[in-house]
């Protein structure tokens, strides 16, 4: 029995899956050994920035005229903070490579869920639970992002004092948190989803 290619698209996100994976597996072994170097003291220098991933509102006064004042609200998913005491980067540095070991859980799960529909497995019990479980882990991903960022808020970026800026909070639900939550609704969705493909299938099956 000849077996039928999969379509092209199907064959890019499962060949982009697998750099991806494996660009991360490098990564998380760069930061782990950082990390090492850093707590051990053999290395100090923490670099000239780390990144956060967390959300910041930056608001900042100014003047239009002499009777126009103007208010400028940014915003930015990612925070950096440049040259960080090394008591900090340490506590940052921990959590940030937790984010990026969950990152690639996300991605060999969703590997392992690309190759089974490249093979032609696509409604099936172990697809399902694959999906699943993505959503289970991106909820579980935003509440440790939650408590990480009022963290950070609280006992970090609460006690800067800039001289023209004022920051902030992002909140409770700020945007990237909110898009995490919609993805995993969305998974979730699509797994229950292939619920319904799946018994539509064994009925199929059951009149042939």
């Amino acid at each position: 029995m000849e077996t039928k290619k999969p379509p092209l698209s199907i064959r890019i996100i499962y060949w982009v899956t697998n750099v991806l994976f494996w660009l991360s597996i490098v990564i998380s072994f760069v930061m782990l050994f950082d990390n090492i170097l850093l707590y051990t003291g053999i290395e100090t220098n923490v670099g000239t920035s780390l990144h956060l991933p967390i959300s910041i509102n930056i608001q900042e006064t100014g003047h239009l005229n002499q009777h126009t004042t103007l208010k400028l609200i940014t915003y930015s998913h990612l925070s950096k903070i440049v040259d960080p005491p090394v008591f900090i980067a340490k506590k940052i540095a921990i959590v940030i490579l937790f984010f990026v070991l969950i990152g690639i859980y996300i991605l060999w799960i969703f590997r392992k869920f690309i190759k089974n529909v490249k093979q032609g497995e696509i409604f099936s019990i172990h697809n399902i639970s694959l999906l699943k479980k993505i959503s289970y882990v991106y909820v579980g991903l935003w509440l440790v992002r939650t408590v990480f960022a009022q963290f950070i808020y609280s006992y970090f970026i609460d006690h800067i004092q800039l001289d023209n800026v004022k920051i902030l909070s992002g909140g409770f639900f700020d945007n990237l948190n909110i898009h995490m939550l919609w993805d995993a609704l969305i998974i979730w969705v699509l797994a229950h989803i292939f619920i319904t493909g799946l018994k539509l299938q064994r009925e199929k099956d059951l009149t042939i």
